[in-house]
């Protein structure tokens, strides 16, 4: 899967030859870590690979990372798809396989961000106490930021980062394409309480000041 999910890359011209022995080395000396993370350390752009592994199908499922994880057997995953494919077929009703594990008590908050991160390729960020600074998301729109649970964290003439925690491909494409020509947005992790809770407390002030 690395040397397949490399070709992808070297073949788009996301990367190099050097850049992917390097990794591959890399991950020989790390094997619990994934290609798409030791290249994004390397400073490989986020969202090349993560919109390369996408229109290609080579993202790991969630199912596999998590067993590959060990947080849940092979047994719980294949008694949840079939719980979860019931649903769909009887109800309509849709839930990704993450958060239904989550809900189910097979695995936890923190294992479930533990396999999103790997999945897109994005790292985990703790926001407890976190300030959202009013400036920074008004760069991707306030009433948007807001509504779908995103942060900005960062934002310089050359790279926005932002934090969400329910990552959605076509909001990333969305984002990507709203920024001005050359400027970079890279993508972290946080839970939704935490996120949420950043809001709370920014909207709560900005209301309780108004009076």
């Amino acid at each position: 899967m690395p040397i397949q999910i490399g070709q992808i890359l070297l073949e788009n011209k996301i990367i190099t030859q050097a850049q992917l022995e390097i990794a591959l080395h890399e991950k020989s000396l790390s094997p619990g870590k994934y290609l798409g993370q030791i290249l994004c350390d390397m400073g490989v752009p986020q969202v090349k690979i993560i919109k390369a592994l996408y229109y290609n199908n080579k993202r790991k499922a969630m199912g596999k990372i998590l067993t590959d994880l060990a947080v849940i057997t092979p047994e719980q995953l294949d008694r949840a798809l079939g719980e979860q494919k019931s649903l769909r077929t009887r109800l309509g009703v849709r839930k990704p396989i993450g958060s239904y594990l989550v809900e189910l008590g097979f695995i936890s908050t923190n294992d479930y961000m533990k396999a999103l991160s790997i999945h897109f390729t994005m790292p985990i960020i703790p926001l407890e106490n976190f300030q959202v600074i009013t400036e920074f998301q008004k760069a991707l729109g306030e009433k948007y930021t807001y509504y779908h649970k995103i942060i900005v964290i960062q934002n310089n003439p050359n790279v926005i980062k932002v934090a969400l925690a329910e990552p959605d491909f076509f909001i990333i494409e969305e984002l990507e394409k709203a920024l001005p020509i050359g400027k970079e947005i890279f993508f972290h992790l946080a839970s939704l309480s935490e996120i949420e809770l950043a809001f709370e407390r920014k909207y709560d002030l900005q209301m309780a000041n108004s009076k």
